[in-house]
């Protein structure tokens, strides 16, 4: 089942080039990666569980006793795969918020560490123009 899912990400991410989290992404040729070794967990499964019944075959063994390895396969490249996949993540990621904003508070980001200065909520409109003739008069 969670080679169906690594299969379904990885066309996504080949597809698009793109893997975002919520702090985080990864885009262009890294991402297109990441979804190519995603991709590859199921033709790995195959070619290893055919390897071990070809030498089992070969060695004289009894083919059936190679059906006890294929899960022990299945999990180890499922594994494999998924930490190799985690850690060209994490080595390729950028953050999605703008270095500009540092020191205000962008919805979705964490709370800064005790001690650090406030954060302030970046304006949602542009500064006024003193000089805009088109500006409304103000009330005093």
């Amino acid at each position: 089942m969670l080679q169906v899912v690594m299969l379904g990400l990885g066309i996504y991410y080949l597809y698009t080039g793109k893997i975002q989290q919520k702090t985080h992404k990864v885009e262009g040729w890294r991402a297109r990666v990441i979804g190519g070794i995603l991709l590859s967990s199921l033709p790995l499964s195959f070619v290893f569980g055919f390897a071990i019944g070809l030498y089992v075959v070969m060695t004289g063994g009894n083919p059936e006793s190679v059906s006890n390895y294929a899960l022990l396969i299945d999990i180890g490249v499922v594994i494999g795969v998924m930490v190799l996949a985690i850690i060209l993540f994490n080595s390729w990621k950028v953050s999605i918020y703008d270095p500009s904003l540092s020191g205000t508070y962008v919805p979705g980001m964490m709370p800064p560490p005790p001690g650090s200065p406030p954060m302030q909520l970046p304006p949602s409109y542009p500064p006024v123009d003193p000089n805009n003739p088109y500006q409304p008069p103000s009330s005093r």
